[in-house]
């Protein structure tokens, strides 16, 4: 599997539209501040350095952590609606999710892939 780089630039679109749909100014800004330092890196990385592993191609890592946002959403009004009680923010929920794998990365001098 190889995602083309059109469907990285409107990966990462949307990536950028999920942060300003669900995150408030007050941590919109730092979070847009820290992917822009990161960089082509962010964008780039694959979601595992497994090739076995989900979405180990370059752009891997922005296509997993949307579609994890996208299903953490679901699950969530699933739960309230078979009346399970939520005791956290549907921001709080989409942050946690947006950079659930960020370590994956790398530590800012290395990548942690190969």
């Amino acid at each position: 599997m190889t995602i083309t780089a059109e469907r990285i630039e409107k990966n990462y679109q949307k990536h950028l539209k999920i942060i300003d749909t669900f995150v408030s100014d007050e941590r919109k800004d730092a979070m847009l501040a820290m992917i822009n330092h990161i960089g082509e890196e962010y964008i780039m990385s694959p979601a595992s350095g497994k090739t076995w592993y989900h979405n180990a191609i370059p752009g891997g890592y922005v296509d997993h952590v949307n579609r994890v946002v996208h299903f953490a959403i679901k699950q969530m009004e699933l739960y309230q609606e078979l009346g399970g009680t939520i005791d956290f923010t549907k921001e709080e929920l989409v942050v946690a999710a947006l950079f659930h794998d960020l370590g994956k990365i790398g530590d800012g001098d290395k990548p942690n892939y190969i």
